[in-house]
């Protein structure tokens, strides 16, 4: 973190997001969760949060208080629902991502094959949801 604060020239960071951590790393994560919570303490950093692979990793980073969580949330995968009464009551803010599905609300034809394209490596399970779910929104309302 020091060589973060002068490589950007800064004495506090507002914000330090923990990205897309694996959950293997769950030990590690908890190091590196109390070393923040000094910095936090010295008044070096503001807020800590984590971004979620999966709304359902949620269930083991909860161990920990994030001030904020940045999770996938938009018309087709409601997946972060079932949580959002537990983030407010902890007041934890909720960053969402992904608003257009990364394209699926869009358009735009998905060629979940190309190797080339990051939702290729997206789980099965998911990517038939969220074209079930784009399927079902796009009959309804036949614009989108």
């Amino acid at each position: 973190m020091e060589k973060s604060f002068i490589r950007l020239k800064r004495e506090h960071i507002d914000i330090v997001l923990l990205h897309s951590p694996e959950l293997e790393d769950l030990e590690n994560i908890g190091f590196l969760y109390e070393y923040l919570l000094e910095l936090k303490s010295k008044g070096l950093i503001g807020q800590i949060g984590i971004s979620l692979k999966s709304p359902l990793h949620w269930e083991k980073f909860k161990i920990f208080d994030f001030d904020f969580i940045q999770t996938n949330f938009n018309l087709l995968d409601v997946r972060a629902y079932v949580y959002f009464p537990e983030w407010e009551s902890k007041k934890i803010k909720v960053l969402t991502r992904g608003p257009f599905a990364s394209g699926i609300l869009t358009n735009k034809n998905i060629d979940f094959q190309d190797k080339s394209d990051h939702r290729s490596r997206w789980n099965k399970d998911l990517r038939n949801l969220l074209t079930q779910n784009r399927l079902l929104l796009t009959e309804k309302f036949p614009t989108i």
